[in-house]
């Protein structure tokens, strides 16, 4: 179900006995949600692996400073280019 805007759900019903078995929401409320909703922009980096965002993945063992302070810079050059164009 679904208004084309901001309303999607996904209903689940027992063919058989005809009833909803699960309602899941297809909008969710994030951060990156609320900024599109308020029409603004954002870019969105996602890992290609099972690692990305890995519950070990926590400061300071396994934060590069250095490496994060590079995407960092490159992410921000792109932003602003794009800005720009």
């Amino acid at each position: 179900m679904g208004n084309g805007l901001d309303v999607r759900e996904f209903v689940y019903v027992d063919a058989h006995k005809g009833h909803v078995v699960d309602q899941v929401t297809g909008i969710h409320d994030a951060l990156n949600r609320n900024i599109y909703d308020g029409g603004g922009q954002y870019i969105s980096l996602l890992g290609s692996n099972s690692l990305f965002h890995h519950p070990d993945d926590r400061w300071p063992e396994a934060v590069d400073l250095e490496q994060t302070l590079k995407v960092t810079k490159a992410m921000l050059e792109v932003a602003t280019q794009l800005a720009r164009a």
